[in-house]
């Protein structure tokens, strides 16, 4: 990533800690800062060590947003507080140095096309196109850019880049929060970015350089659609479907309180203990209810794949790769493998990573998709030797 207009944000962060830059005096360390995930619904956190070129997990928790404050951002502020310092002084994470990275509603992402000119003028010149496209002064924004790459717009080549901007107010507000919880954020991330990092370590061969990929994270507000080639994002959209309107759509139709839908469907993922008649029957009054929303998905999927073809005129993906806390839903694999005609799969981000030391805190039973957030945070300025990571991935 290129950045744009940095600056320090307070005492916290220095100019090269927001989104695209490394992490100051990281590298050499053997345990990694903690990968703070918040989301609407819950909060991951999760750190890793490396020692003797193999990732391990020093310590991961999760804790639930009450539905009672997540709507209100006084209360749930003062929850995330209260929740992270205890969180962080009962576990055995090593150190208060987080990762972190803003959420669907304070972050936003368009891509656009511009002449193509130097990175520094690109740079100079963003902060004014940020202004114009998201409808805000250039002064209160903060803004960062990955460059897709170029393309052929009618006679002329243009360079086609992935605009983000920030309110500074909320990054400096976010910041805070976690300085109360007396946390050091050392760097705000992209949710998109740390969740392609989980994969990223293992395209280190010639033959992934031009390799597309496809990834669709599944939470609980938005869904998030990040397409790669090689080691490089050149696609990013969020879409306003997720487990939400998942669960709205099985308590509408069913006539059930929101919390018994989302109690039903969690119930159907993790419950192996129905009859096979009684389960057969839930899930298709579940996959009816939810089939409208998991039609306008793949359609929106399938527009992200239809114009990464058209602007790149390059391979489309082989597959789809999904992680997230909807990931698991057969309902939802099983529609997007019909629609969009490539194979689906659930990601598995702690491939190569030891998992034994935490206990119970990881459900080993699924492929611990919905922790590929807090994860990528936690790796966000490791440098691994290619031979290394290959060495960890045989071990675990």
């Amino acid at each position: 990533m290129r950045s744009a207009n940095a600056e320090p944000l307070g005492d916290k962060l220095d100019s090269n800690c927001l989104w695209g830059g490394l992490i100051v005096g990281l590298f050499g360390k053997k345990t990694q800062p903690i990968g703070l995930d918040i989301g609407s619904d819950s909060v991951k956190l999760c750190q890793l060590a490396l020692a003797d070129g193999s990732l391990s997990v020093v310590d991961c928790a999760q804790i639930a947003i009450p539905r009672t404050v997540r709507d209100e951002p006084a209360q749930r502020e003062a929850f995330l507080v209260e929740t992270l310092t205890e969180t962080i002084h009962t576990g055995s994470f090593h150190g208060r140095e987080v990762v972190t990275a803003l959420g669907c509603d304070e972050l936003m992402v368009k891509s656009i096309r511009v002449p193509v000119m130097r990175s520094d003028e690109l740079a100079e010149m963003l902060p004014f196109e940020a202004a114009d496209r998201f409808n805000m002064p250039a002064s209160q924004l903060h803004t960062e850019f990955l460059i897709a790459g170029q393309v052929r717009e009618g006679d002329e080549t243009r360079e086609e880049v992935i605009l983000l901007a920030a309110d500074r107010a909320r990054i400096a507000q976010h910041v805070a929060m976690l300085s109360r919880a007396k946390l050091i954020p050392v760097a705000v991330d992209i949710e998109e970015c740390a969740v392609f990092r989980c994969f990223e370590r293992f395209l280190r061969r010639a033959a992934d350089a031009e390799e597309v990929n496809c990834f669709v994270d599944l939470g609980a507000s938005a869904s998030k659609v990040v397409i790669t080639r090689g080691r490089e994002v050149v696609f990013l959209k969020r879409v306003e479907v997720a487990g939400r309107q998942f669960d709205q759509a099985v308590a509408d139709r069913l006539n059930l309180s929101f919390e018994e839908a989302c109690a039903l469907r969690r119930k159907v993922a993790r419950d192996r203990d129905y009859s096979r008649q009684d389960r057969a029957q839930i899930i298709r009054a579940i996959y009816d209810s939810v089939r409208p929303e998991l039609e306008r998905l793949c359609r929106e999927i399938a527009l992200c794949l239809r114009y990464y073809s058209v602007t790149f005129r390059g391979s489309r993906p082989q597959q789809v790769t999904l992680v997230g806390g909807e990931a698991n839903d057969a309902c939802i694999i099983e529609m997007l493998k019909q629609r969009l005609g490539l194979k689906t799969v659930v990601g598995e981000p702690f491939r190569g990573v030891r998992t034994d030391l935490v206990g119970a805190a990881i459900d080993r039973r699924t492929g611990m998709s919905e922790w590929a957030g807090s994860l990528g945070l936690s790796l966000k300025g490791l440098q691994l030797d290619p031979e290394e990571n290959s060495r960890g991935e045989a071990a675990a």
